[in-house]
């Protein structure tokens, strides 16, 4: 059950990202045709601004436990320029989802990236480079940036990292994949679609099994912030490249929303688990100014995509994942196999949506982890292992 602190601030997050977009006013077809391109060429720069911590690159800095579930998510933003003409509209989207700058919201040059991630940072977002500077991709694919950005994830954090951009001699890489986005526009510039995995295992949206990337700001199906096949198109473009041409993804990463180009539909939106944590990767326009609603506030497709990103509930099924690499790794044999067949249960009935019979699953687990004492399991996992566990089921219920 949800404790009361949490239903609270979930309503209120909820209540305002209702009021920010209920200022903005839908664009019509034919006035976002009439909108600027996202051509680089028409795009006006505006240089991002920047917001640190205190303790920023001090030795020691950071939490010194792991954050409770109930916690709000800690965003750490990298970007050189306001994505595409300036809009900014990630920030006033976490801004209408409750973060506020210099407490829970940060934002940091991308060259920083090479300087590590703060241990309090749950989110991770790279937003566009929209003007195609060169230095900002280098400095984003850079070896360093990357090997810090996967042990993030690794960790249990979450990185978003937008693809879409205007750089034809290269762009951004990501953790667990090889390669960039060839620089391609959508044969049908403005549509994009929610794949079957989006729309759950009924295969309709709007209901209860629907991807929580689907569900809006406030998580719930069938509600007006959910997305649809209508408002997640967006003109001049929908996206710029796709996760096909000119990258490959990992085994196992999940399609959610895909667009037209030569030769079929093609990802334009997919996640995939690296250990304890999510790579979220697109190449959507999302910061752009034709994302419903229109203009330079909050989007749908924001809000829902950075509240599925702070929600620990629905990170859950990586936190899983993170823990049978672990016990694959460092407990092979029979005991390691048993400990492996109670992850994978729970991680299962978390994909349909039964949280309370994998909390059941994960309880099971820390139980047959406690009875496995040295020589079989080493003291230092059991307490690691069964701490894990525990987090995850707190996430699961609250």
């Amino acid at each position: 059950m949800r404790s009361p602190h949490t239903i609270i601030r979930r309503l209120a997050m909820t209540l305002v990202a209702a009021a920010l977009l209920a200022g903005f006013t839908h664009l019509s077809t034919d006035a976002q045709q009439a909108k600027r391109s996202t051509d680089a060429g028409k795009l006006r720069k505006q240089a991002a601004r920047f917001v640190h911590r205190a303790d920023e690159g001090e030795p020691g800095r950071g939490r010194k436990a792991a954050p409770r579930a109930e916690e709000p998510a800690v965003v750490d933003v990298y970007k050189d320029h306001n994505a595409w003409s300036g809009e900014n509209r990630d920030e006033a989207t976490l801004a209408a989802l409750g973060k506020v700058l210099g407490a829970d919201h940060f934002v940091h040059p991308v060259s920083e990236l090479a300087d590590g991630i703060s241990p309090d940072t749950d989110v991770v977002l790279i937003t566009s480079n929209g003007f195609g500077v060169r230095e900002t991709s280098l400095a984003q694919s850079h070896p360093v940036a990357q090997a810090n950005l996967e042990a993030f994830v690794r960790r249990g954090g979450v990185a978003i990292v937008d693809m879409g951009d205007n750089d034809r001699e290269g762009g951004f890489t990501a953790p667990g994949a090889s390669g960039t986005p060839d620089m391609i526009f959508p044969t049908q510039p403005s549509d994009a679609s929610l794949t079957a995995a989006a729309a759950g295992e009924d295969g309709m949206l709007g209901t209860a099994d629907d991807h929580r990337l689907v569900r809006g700001a406030d998580g719930i199906a069938g509600t007006s912030d959910d997305l649809d096949q209508s408002n997640i198109d967006a003109c001049c473009h929908v996206a710029h490249g796709n996760l096909e041409d000119g990258i490959a993804l990992p085994p196992g990463a999940v399609v959610l929303m895909t667009a037209l180009f030569d030769g079929g539909s093609k990802p334009i939106v997919a996640e995939y688990c690296i250990g304890y944590g999510r790579v979220i990767v697109d190449t959507v326009t999302k910061e752009y100014e034709s994302h419903r609603p229109g203009g330079t506030g909050p989007s749908l497709f924001m809000l829902s995509l950075f509240a599925y990103a702070m929600d620990s509930q629905a990170q859950a099924a990586c936190r899983i994942n993170g823990l049978i690499e672990s016990v694959h790794t460092m407990q092979p044999g029979t005991t390691g196999a048993l400990l492996e067949a109670r992850l994978k249960a729970a991680r299962a009935d978390i994909e349909g949506g039964r949280m309370e019979a994998a909390a059941g699953k994960l309880h099971a687990f820390a139980n047959l982890v406690r009875s496995r004492r040295s020589p079989r399991i080493a003291a230092p996992l059991i307490a690691e292992w069964t701490e894990i566990a525990a987090e995850i089921v707190r996430a699961l219920r609250r």
